[in-house]
């Protein structure tokens, strides 16, 4: 599957894609959801990948400010799930 299809799949541009997978971007709710149902990948794995903040919010952990404030590693959240998308991608049969 090429960046084109999974983005005429979900409804976004191939460009967009590319940016997601590149770290420039990260993907909102919708498009993770979206993502998810296409590639059958796991949303909540995708979300806590592409926001990594969301983890404390799904776990039911209360963050303090100075955790919620803090970014951390983010960008190798973000590159990790482009990593994921990217390799499901070219496995993929569409």
């Amino acid at each position: 599957m090429t960046q084109r299809d999974l983005g005429d799949a979900i409804g976004v541009k191939a460009s967009h894609i590319a940016y997601i997978e590149n770290g420039q971007r990260k993907p909102s709710i919708a498009l993770i959801n979206r993502l998810g149902e296409t590639l059958g990948l796991d949303t909540r794995e995708l979300l806590v990948l592409a926001h990594p903040e969301a983890k404390q919010i799904i776990d039911g952990a209360r963050p303090s400010a100075k955790k919620a404030t803090k970014h951390g590693n983010g960008s190798y959240q973000i590159r990790l799930c482009s990593d994921v998308m990217r390799s499901h991608v070219a496995n993929s049969r569409f």
